[in-house]
């Protein structure tokens, strides 16, 4: 199953023991975060290259982790409309990694995941000023928005 409704997400997921897997996908990087086993606890795990190993890449992380159901960043624009064009790789990747594994796949409104990711690692950073939020959105931040995705959907448990 692969969802945007959050009721059979929630209904499907909500009494099962297992880690739940976030991802942020991006057409260079993927950002993955994973919960702890309660699904209390978000947290960032490793950035992927976006190539031709991305979908088994994925699937070796759901197999070892013990991953129950999966959070897929969904991009959704200010005007509550998806991004077409990124939308679709979305989309194809959701289908190839359910029909390797059937696990259900959330689609999770990914609205300023990257942006609010910075600002908490800046809030913890405050010294650095503007140069270090700077410097940080021009680095490798796409594990940091899968966990801000994840913790959104945390929250709602």
């Amino acid at each position: 199953m692969i969802t945007d409704n959050w009721s059979n997400f929630k209904n499907i997921i909500y009494n099962k023991t297992g880690k739940l897997l976030a991802i942020d996908y991006g057409l260079k990087r993927v950002g993955i975060a994973l919960s702890d086993d309660s699904k209390a606890i978000a947290m960032p795990f490793k950035i992927l290259l976006n190539n031709n190993f991305l979908n088994l890449n994925i699937c070796e992380i759901i197999n070892a982790q013990g991953v129950i159901a999966i959070v897929m960043g969904w991009p959704i624009k200010m005007d509550g409309k998806s991004v077409h064009d990124i939308s679709n790789n979305i989309l194809y990747l959701c289908g190839n990694i359910y029909k390797t594994l059937s696990l259900p796949i959330f689609l999770c409104d990914e609205s300023m995941s990257t942006k609010n990711a910075l600002n908490k690692v800046y809030s913890l950073n405050p010294r650095y000023g503007d140069k270090f939020i700077k410097k940080l959105g021009k680095g490798p931040d796409d594990h940091l928005a899968a966990q801000v995705i994840l913790e959104r959907v945390l929250e709602r448990l």
